[in-house]
């Protein structure tokens, strides 16, 4: 996996830059399940970041791959913290997603981001992807649950790809992070498929797309925010054929997995969706470190919540993370911040 490139995310009175893109959400429950493995990148600790001219501390939040949501995501929540607490300085630091930013937010590298419900769950226990590791990475709190990622499979219109099944001796790009690690593996092996059947190139959201593209890769396994701005620039530029998992086979996974939900890809969603399709959603919530002081926490989501008519500015998933559903699919405790502001608002008793 590989180390993002941190952005420095200047006061709000100097400068404020943020990217765009579309999307959609729905909800579901936690659970338990299966194992897989993944590596961590250094990034300089929260301990080591400069103090801001005022004394305050920078905080860093994860993202994830360049061009994809959560990467937009965490550098404006980023922006939305530094104007509400005077002297706070911020960095959006990117990511290969979930995965890596439980490991980071366990070292103490990053202090907020984006998490997967599931994904935070098995972090917390050192299980799945995390067995590996040897060690439970307890420090990560809720905050806000926001929208949901679907799983979206997509090929040229010519290649004559239109099920996983058709992905035997193919060259596939598979989205870094959690969906590599964890989530296809539960999906090819139900059409008889095993990993040496297929060659697979793991990548970023930009890179992913420029791969098919530049016809590097036969198809693509993408699981994230509907929809990334780089999957809608390529839809622009090839004409694709999308799918998603058999029906039969969505009931088993999404039966055996709970905390995965039913999601509908809309028509329209990228050029060359003429009718929906159901698939599976993974809950994506916003966390953060449990040494993060209540004060910072309460103002962040005091701010989301202030700001939540102007959220869409940030990314049109941005504005899913609202206060009245950010309770749900949790999967690791509540920060205690974020739950005074929910007791304020007469959410939570």
């Amino acid at each position: 996996m590989k180390t993002g490139m941190v952005l420095r995310i200047l006061p709000a009175i100097l400068l404020m830059t943020l990217v765009v893109a579309c999307s959609s959400a729905t909800t579901s429950q936690p659970t338990t399940a299966p194992k897989a493995a993944a590596q961590p990148t250094a990034v300089t600790k929260a301990a080591e970041q400069p103090k801001s001219p005022a004394g305050g501390q920078t905080y860093v939040f994860g993202g994830g791959p360049t061009g994809g949501v959560f990467a937009i995501i965490g550098a404006g929540f980023a922006s939305l913290l530094e104007k509400a607490v005077p002297g706070v300085r911020t960095t959006a630091q990117a990511t290969s997603g979930s995965t890596e930013n439980v490991r980071l937010m366990g070292k103490g590298d990053i202090q907020f981001a984006p998490l997967s419900a599931d994904v935070a769950y098995y972090g917390s226990r050192g299980e799945r992807e995390f067995e590996r590791d040897g060690k439970k990475y307890e420090n990560m709190r809720h905050i806000l649950r926001g929208y949901a990622s679907p799983l979206i499979f997509m090929a040229p219109k010519d290649s004559g790809i239109k099920s996983v099944a058709d992905f035997k001796g193919k060259k596939l790009g598979v989205l870094t992070g959690v969906t590599a690690e964890s989530w296809f593996p539960l999906i090819y092996p139900l059409y008889g498929l095993s990993k040496g059947d297929f060659q697979q190139v793991i990548l970023g959201s930009g890179e992913i797309a420029s791969a098919m593209k530049d016809k590097n890769v036969d198809a693509i396994v993408y699981w994230g925010g509907l929809p990334t701005s780089s999957i809608t620039d390529l839809a622009m530029a090839r004409d694709l054929v999308y799918f998603s998992v058999d029906k039969e086979k969505l009931t088993k996974l999404l039966g055996e997995h709970s905390y995965w939900s039913d999601f509908t890809i809309p028509k329209g969603a990228y050029r060359g969706i003429e009718e929906p399709f159901p698939t599976i959603g993974a809950p994506i919530f916003f966390g953060a470190a449990a040494s993060v002081p209540d004060d910072i926490v309460y103002a962040l989501i005091k701010a989301l919540d202030e700001n939540k008519a102007n959220l869409k500015q940030i990314h049109p998933l941005a504005a899913e993370y609202v206060v009245e559903t950010g309770l749900l699919n949790r999967t690791v405790p509540l920060h205690p911040g974020a739950e005074k502001y929910y007791k304020e608002k007469g959410l939570l008793k």
